[in-house]
């Protein structure tokens, strides 16, 4: 009998992602040039990455931002139908921040199939996420940008 892998539910939702991180002073959900904190390169890898949760729930993911921009590690709701991140309050799972209380707001998000382009030109799904974090009260930052493709001419590094 041949093996099948076990196949996560959120499979759509997950990968790593090359993003840029962006203040958004305007609270708009825009990115806008001057608000750029962090462009593709300057986190030395991945921004993002979005996996599965130990229960393979299929309503949630872990969002984790490797690279300590913002250090945090969050279990997202989310609505697979839409393929976006369901606007919530959520506790900061960073084993950094653990005991802290630090909470995440997720204010919109989604991913595109097929909406971005790589650094190579081809096509790749796009990531959207806009976040206010709990330390840092009325301020909002939006990470966008593209999955990963696994190619070396696709890496910003």
């Amino acid at each position: 009998e041949e093996y099948k892998a076990p196949v996560s539910s959120v499979v759509s939702m997950s990968g790593r992602w090359w993003t840029e991180l962006y203040f958004d002073d305007a609270q708009d959900g825009i990115p806008v040039p001057d608000g750029l904190i962090y462009a593709y390169a300057d986190f030395g890898g991945y921004g993002l990455t979005t996996t599965n949760t130990a229960a393979n729930d299929d309503d949630s993911v872990l969002i984790d931002d490797l690279h300590g921009s913002w250090p945090f590690r969050i279990k997202a709701p989310v609505s697979l139908g839409s393929l976006s991140f369901t606007p919530s309050t959520v506790l900061n799972i960073q084993e950094d921040y653990l005991g802290s209380g630090e909470t995440v707001k997720i204010i919109d998000g989604k991913i595109l199939k097929g909406a971005a382009r790589s650094k190579s030109g081809a096509v790749a799904d796009s990531i959207f996420i806009e976040f206010e974090f709990s330390d840092d009260p009325g301020s909002y930052y939006i990470y966008t940008g593209h999955r990963d493709s696994g190619q070396s001419e696709d890496r910003y590094e």
